[in-house]
């Protein structure tokens, strides 16, 4: 059943807290990208790190072009691979909810389906992806306003991808979900501010940055399950209560 648009990330936490087996795997998958991330941007820095015995002001100059290279690395891959690939490790986990929440699913599509389906969806969101990566560089002029600033545009993409990820564990084609995220925009919003502060919230405590992502999309996956949607076949699927 669908609730506020705000309160749904926070229905995905208690969900979690109800059955946290069910992170085990997700947090996991989730370690193995964000290493792979910090390893690509730890590769381009030492790739083009300035060579001992430079003048000092080439030393200066150089390391901090490599700096930038790596940061425009982490920025590339965060806006492109990244969510598709953390979308895919987490469609499982919102595949666990809609079993449990009574929902017959049709089998898994093959993967390059999920991936042409993706596509189609991240294509549509690139130019929103951009401008949230400009606004978050924009607001560290802003000083400790500025990480508010930030959490709340990251919490736009964010809650966008896990209420995607729900429709897509649903075989929900692409842009079926495209339409859908447009007719729900206040419960885009009103998540995004929601999750805009879990973020500040939780990742005052470091280990809760790793229920974040699951929250939203165990939130997300309760939050769809009675929208009307076109082009959604039902299958034999066997309930799996959590």
């Amino acid at each position: 059943m669908s609730s506020h648009p705000l309160l749904w990330p926070l229905r995905g936490c208690a969900y979690l807290v109800r059955h946290p087996r069910l992170l085990l795997g997700t947090v996991a998958t989730m370690s193995v990208v964000l290493v792979g991330l910090a390893l690509s941007c730890g590769w381009v820095v030492h790739a083009t790190w300035p060579p001992p015995g430079l003048a000092l002001w080439s030393t200066i100059w150089r390391a901090g072009r490599a700096l930038v290279l790596g940061a425009t690395t982490g920025i590339a891959l965060w806006v492109s691979i990244v969510p598709l690939v953390m979308s895919l490790a987490v469609e499982h986990l919102a595949r666990q909810i809609h079993r449990a929440q009574g929902t017959r699913l049709a089998p898994e599509p093959s993967f390059g389906g999920a991936l042409r389906a993706s596509l189609v969806v991240l294509r549509a969101t690139i130019g929103l992806r951009l401008t949230v990566v400009a606004v978050c560089l924009g607001s560290t002029v802003l000083g400790p306003a500025g990480v508010v600033v930030c959490a709340l545009m990251l919490g736009v993409v964010a809650c966008s991808d896990a209420l995607d990820t729900a429709l897509a564990a649903r075989n929900c084609p692409g842009r079926e979900r495209l339409r859908l995220l447009a007719a729900h925009r206040r419960t885009v919003a009103g998540g995004a501010c929601t999750a805009g502060l879990l973020t500040v919230a939780l990742g005052v405590t470091v280990v809760g940055w790793w229920l974040w992502l699951p929250a939203l999309v165990a939130g997300a996956a309760l939050e769809v399950h009675d929208w009307p949607m076109a082009g959604v076949v039902a299958g034999p699927d066997t309930l799996d209560p959590a």
